[in-house]
């Protein structure tokens, strides 16, 4: 008796670092959403010196790599909400097979994750670092 209840302990303690985890995707994507209005409304105003050369090009291509962003946050967060729903799934399992299947799941999603935030940093840099050097001084 004592061991199933060690087990049951050891599995709701995974569980709960899983949705953890999960809540701190949510909660940067959260900050994701404040920043990438920001880059918008930065791009969006005529603020920059007129006569930079493929200005206007430039901040296209901004614009455009930041649809894809919130698009695939969009997604992203959709999976996310979806993979919490499926972690009270493992409190069920009984093999590990079973197990694995929800660490694979989750880890495959903190790799897309991972990946979101990280293309969102380097355009947030890239855009901060262009814009910087044609703003109206």
């Amino acid at each position: 008796m004592e061991k199933e209840h060690i087990r049951t302990s050891q599995k709701n303690k995974r569980v709960k670092e899983l949705h953890w985890k999960t809540q701190q995707w949510k909660t940067h994507f959260q900050i994701m959403d404040d920043e990438l209005i920001l880059a918008e409304r930065l791009l969006d105003n005529q603020i920059f010196r007129p006569k930079t050369r493929n200005i206007f090009e430039r901040i296209q291509e901004y614009k455009i790599r930041i649809k894809k962003i919130k698009n695939t946050k969009k997604a992203l967060l959709s999976d996310i909400s979806i993979h919490e729903n499926n972690l009270g799934g493992m409190l069920n399992c009984t093999d590990n097979e079973c197990k694995l299947i929800f660490y694979r799941n989750h880890d495959k999603l903190r790799t897309k994750v991972d990946s979101c935030i990280e293309n969102f940093e380097k355009l947030k840099l890239e855009i901060f670092n262009y814009t910087d050097g044609i703003l109206h001084t």
